[in-house]
């Protein structure tokens, strides 16, 4: 028998204040942003789950990532699939939400983020719980705490998670995009800064190690920069960011940084990094480039094709 399951992933803590997802929103692939419907928040729905668990879910979470598919089963295979190792339609949901929730962030930073992954086997039935994954969701920087987003950053994210949901599992892209989601879920501030440092490395990185640091600098400094000024900060602040890099990955001691250094220097790469990426995912030339065989001539291009 095939059943309409439901996959829901309440988003604890985000008020939208605005009345943005008064409505449903929908981004690729039959994701939606909605209301966490009432018989979700039901105790007979989520007794399997802890009490902390229940009570996030049920106090502190207005909106979830859902996602209506038919399936016969727990694990029944996606037919669509062509992994090495084969995935289940429940598997195929998680990341669809978990992209839509990077497209999300990519587009504007927030604390818009979940925890748990809720599968029920029938739509509306409170019985119906089949698995439950709980895990972090992302954590966001102090700065991006209270943001909150607007009906063009939805509209955006929806171009970006269409994007996302079709690039090649063997791609430079895709390995960059893994990395990005175990970065912004790290709470550990010198590991979230290397595993962006390695994000940034993965897109911009040279295939040639000497030279690293200068010449991954000028390659982000010409990507982002508009002109001269723009270029010549941009390489500073880049080239600046790797050196504490190198001393996180050293074991150098970082006794002489201050907490608001530390912060303005992770924000400061956050944002390199970001924009970077979402100036790729909606050009989809540059998509082809980043992920061909022709990325280090292009890269190595920049120089001469952004001169002011």
């Amino acid at each position: 028998m095939i059943d309409t399951w439901y996959t829901c992933a309440p988003i604890p803590d985000y008020s939208d204040d605005s009345g943005v997802i008064s409505q449903p929103l929908e981004l690729a692939n039959g994701i939606k942003i909605e209301s966490v419907p009432d018989w979700i928040k039901t105790d007979e729905a989520l007794e399997h789950l802890s009490w902390s668990r229940r009570n996030v879910i049920q106090k502190h979470s207005l909106f979830g990532f859902t996602i209506e598919y038919k399936a016969k089963s727990l694990g029944d295979p996606d037919l669509d699939w062509n992994g090495v190792q084969a995935r289940s339609l429940q598997e195929k949901a998680e990341e669809l939400i978990q992209l839509a929730n990077l497209a999300l962030w990519i587009s504007k930073p927030s604390q818009l983020s979940y925890d748990d992954t809720l599968h029920f086997d029938r739509l509306g039935d409170p019985t119906s719980l089949r698995h439950a994954r709980s895990g972090f969701g992302l954590v966001p920087h102090p700065k991006d705490i209270e943001t909150e987003l607007t009906f063009h950053d939805f509209e955006q994210a929806k171009i970006i998670h269409t994007v996302l949901c079709e690039l090649s599992r063997n791609s430079t892209l895709w390995t960059a995009i893994r990395l990005l989601w175990k970065a912004l879920a790290d709470r550990m501030w010198e590991s979230r800064f290397v595993l962006m440092w390695v994000v940034m490395e993965a897109i911009f990185g040279p295939a040639d190690p000497r030279e690293t640091t200068y010449r991954l600098s000028q390659r982000v400094a010409f990507f982002l920069g508009e002109n001269r000024k723009e270029i010549i900060d941009m390489f500073r602040m880049t080239k600046k960011s790797y050196s504490w890099r190198s001393k996180i990955v050293h074991g150098l001691r970082l006794s002489k940084l201050s907490d608001d250094e530390s912060i303005k220097i992770l924000y400061d790469l956050q944002e390199i990094m970001r924009k970077a990426i979402l100036a790729i995912l909606q050009n989809k030339e540059l998509v082809v480039e980043i992920d061909g065989k022709r990325r280090e001539e292009f890269l190595d291009g920049l120089v001469f094709n952004r001169i002011p």
